[in-house]
């Protein structure tokens, strides 16, 4: 069925999150729509990882598709997003969405995975740019404030 219904999230990113020089860098991380062709394609459909690209249309019909810029909430960034930028976690920003949605879809299965769980699960998202180290060290911040967050 062409033109089938499915819910994209993507609400407004308060881009005045990018307040020191530093951060501005890092824009891809919030709003990933900066970078062109070739993109990371990864997205969440029900809440699963897929790749937009290999993805018919046909299979999000009814179903529930978030990217990058649909995990924020109130115009704030995701704990994951805020924990990629705390950590460095990032670099030309190409991998970055794929990154945190494959880490987003792993906190929703397991809210406290090990080093070893997180870099397993990544395993099929490629950085060419930076250390896999502060990316496994970005998603365990999300996952320990997660927590927390949870027990206040």
């Amino acid at each position: 069925m062409l033109g089938a219904p499915f819910e994209h999230t993507a609400p407004d990113i308060d881009e005045d999150a990018f307040a020191s020089p530093a951060l501005a860098k890092a824009e891809a991380v919030a709003r990933p729509d900066a970078v062109t062709i070739g993109a990371d394609t990864t997205v969440l459909l029900d809440g699963e990882p897929v790749s937009s690209c290999l993805l018919l249309a046909s299979y999000a019909e009814e179903k529930r598709i978030t990217t990058i810029e649909g995990i924020g909430s109130d115009g704030k960034l995701h704990p994951l997003q805020r924990a990629f930028l705390d950590q460095g976690a990032f670099q030309c920003g190409y991998c970055t969405p794929g990154m945190i949605l494959m880490a987003k879809a792993l906190l929703e299965r397991n809210p406290n995975p090990s080093k070893e769980e997180i870099r397993d699960f990544m395993a099929g998202n490629i950085c060419r740019c930076t250390s896999y180290v502060e990316i496994v060290r970005a998603v365990r911040q999300a996952a320990r404030r997660n927590r927390k967050r949870k027990k206040d």
